[in-house]
């Protein structure tokens, strides 16, 4: 604004804090922090959701607590309505259940092949630097990438364990 340019901001498709906010800065790298268990997964999927499909913008999360599909099917459980708890105990699963989850799946795919965008899960190993994942990122050119859980990821060689970290 100084220099009468203005932010490139990127609604987050949360309606209350896009009220206040606008959105992110494209420009810029944004955390989300909270306890354990408070639900930035959570949040960093719909983040994810909303990126690819209302600003149609390629997302990549970089994850590293879940494989990639029990995180899709996160994402599914988001789009239908079915608990994900209910999903990871695929007993308990209705017809109705399943028809919704069936549904989302075709629904999602549908609209990215429909944009020309990409969501894509990448499950990072236990020895995944920062600098490995800039090097593998960089020419896949995701407009958004969203790195569920920085405080696992290795930088200079180290990283904390969760019990170090609470």
């Amino acid at each position: 604004i100084i220099h009468d340019t203005l932010p490139d901001l990127l609604p987050t498709g949360f309606k209350a804090y896009d009220d206040v906010a606008i959105g992110f800065d494209r420009r810029e790298i944004i955390t989300i922090g909270a306890g354990t268990g408070d639900g930035k997964s959570v949040v960093a999927n719909q983040l994810a959701i909303n990126f690819v499909e209302k600003a149609k913008l390629d997302t990549l999360i970089v994850n590293f607590e879940l494989p990639k599909k029990q995180y899709y099917m996160r994402t599914l459980s988001n789009r239908s309505g079915v608990p994900f708890s209910k999903i990871r105990a695929a007993h308990t699963l209705t017809d109705e259940d399943r028809a919704k989850l069936v549904n989302a799946r075709r629904d999602f795919e549908g609209n990215l092949h429909k944009n020309g965008t990409r969501f894509d899960i990448w499950y990072a190993s236990d020895d995944t630097t920062l600098q490995n994942l800039v090097t593998k990122l960089t020419p896949q050119k995701y407009r958004v990438v969203i790195i569920d859980y920085l405080g696992l990821i290795e930088v200079d060689g180290g990283k904390q364990s969760r019990s170090q970290q609470e």
